[in-house]
């Protein structure tokens, strides 16, 4: 290739870069979002792409052997799962994936390269790929978690890492919530909508509110008609 050298300039902010003979200016690139895992007995899908040692592979397609040959490491995407609660003592994720068909070395992990690769769950990332512990066996990887990087346990590197990833204060949770939690929250926001900012001229209504609430009455019975204030009292 007579030492030929490509070039490209990629743009966070939509900005030409710099222009000349060679150089071309790619588009915008849409920054990456970020989550963090609440802790729950839940069972996500999660997604990542690196590039382990078990594709590595000849230009020409021949065996690998250390013979000096061409050769390069193909993509590998893994679509898993990580099992929320796993790995809690170590404090990372336990992501499962398809296991490779061989590991024909015994020192060198065939998960070899997959290190900092980013664990996506949904549209967001919580982690990247950290360890491959062999007595997990060959379908196991460990990711390092971003939430607890911003734990508060080293405050030098949380703001780093908050100002390198433009993180907000509190980073939103791709756990989904439960049925009760999606209940309560219906329930919240039917009371947000129907409800008064404030109460007038219920004093003696909230007085017996408040004397049934610390009395030992079973029940309470109040009637009224329509449009009387009772759903909002």
């Amino acid at each position: 290739m007579s030492g030929q050298v490509a070039e490209i300039i990629v743009s966070l902010d939509g900005k030409a870069g710099r222009r000349g003979s060679g150089y071309r200016v790619g588009p915008p690139v849409v920054a990456a979002r970020f989550g963090r895992i609440s802790d729950r007995a839940e069972e996500l899908t999660a997604q990542t792409v690196g590039f382990p040692l078990f594709k590595l592979k000849n230009d020409d397609g021949s065996v690998v052997l250390d013979d000096g040959r061409p050769r390069y490491r193909d993509w590998c995407q893994l679509d898993g799962s990580v099992a929320v609660l796993s790995n809690r003592r170590e404090g990372t994720l336990e992501v499962a994936v398809r296991p490779p068909e061989r590991d024909p070395d015994p020192v060198v992990s065939p998960w070899e390269g997959m290190s900092g690769a980013a664990v996506w769950i949904g549209d967001r990332i919580v982690g990247v790929i950290a360890k491959h512990h062999r007595s997990d066996g060959l379908g196991r990887l460990a990711a390092a978690r971003l939430d607890r990087a911003l734990d508060g346990r080293d405050p030098g590197n949380e703001a780093e890492l908050r100002a390198l990833l433009n993180l907000p204060e509190v980073l939103p949770d791709v756990v989904p919530p439960s049925h009760g939690e999606r209940v309560i929250t219906a329930y919240q926001e039917q009371v947000r909508v129907i409800a008064p900012d404030n109460l007038l001229d219920r004093e003696d209504e909230l007085d017996e509110l408040v004397e049934f609430c610390a009395g030992n009455r079973p029940y309470a019975w109040w009637r009224a008609g329509p449009w009387a204030g009772k759903s909002a009292l």
